[in-house]
């Protein structure tokens, strides 16, 4: 996996990668509008072109993990199976307390817990889910292209190996103990921007 070639661990435990540096980071964002829709909070930058999920705060990298964006690429349709672009919000935060591994469906904890021994080529949504709600209508909000309709998310999968490269139906997949690292430090609201770049 890439996240274990560089990279150190941090108090959750997860494995956090440092290759975005907060110079870039800035010069990247500020593109988009980030100082001023951001400030100095914390918030998410999923870069489908370098497949990581990056929380910067201050102005800093904060952390970074390996992500998997959609097989499909990004687009905004409904049906698509593509990760949508642009700015969004964490809408919901589900799993809090359950294990590592948790199942969910329709974002209910079915009772299963998946273990990497328990490998049978299922998509599962695992361990955490933050629920994205689009912020721009038109683009990933309202008829059509809405991504909390949509159930996009970031989300703990049983591919870990696949982590890297795009490999979703559309959602943000992070390794179960990434994602669990990044739920404790993301409340709802947290604002969330994904880029082709």
């Amino acid at each position: 996996m890439m996240a274990a070639m560089a990279g150190c661990s941090d108090p959750h435990g997860a494995v956090r990668v440092h290759e975005t540096s907060d110079s870039e980071a800035r010069r990247v964002l500020e593109r988009y509008d980030w100082p001023r829709r951001v400030d100095d909070r914390l918030g998410l930058w999923v870069s489908v072109g370098r497949q990581r999920l990056v929380g910067v705060e201050g102005g800093r990298v904060a952390f970074e993990y390996v992500c998997s964006t959609a097989a499909n690429g990004v687009g905004q349709a409904e049906g698509s199976r593509c990760t949508p672009l642009g700015w969004h919000e964490v809408a919901e935060r589900i799993g809090d307390g359950r294990p590592s591994g948790a199942v969910f469906r329709d974002r209910e904890f079915t009772g299963e817990v998946w273990s990497s021994g328990s490998a049978d080529g299922r998509d599962l949504i695992l361990t955490r889910i933050l629920r994205l709600r689009g912020l721009e209508s038109g683009r990933n909000a309202g008829p059509g292209v809405d991504s909390y309709d949509r159930y996009i998310y970031i989300h703990g999968t049983p591919a870990e190996e696949r982590l890297g490269r795009p490999a979703s139906a559309g959602c943000i997949r992070l390794s179960n103990r990434d994602v669990m690292a990044v739920f404790e430090r993301v409340p709802s609201g947290t604002p969330v921007l994904i880029t082709a770049d």
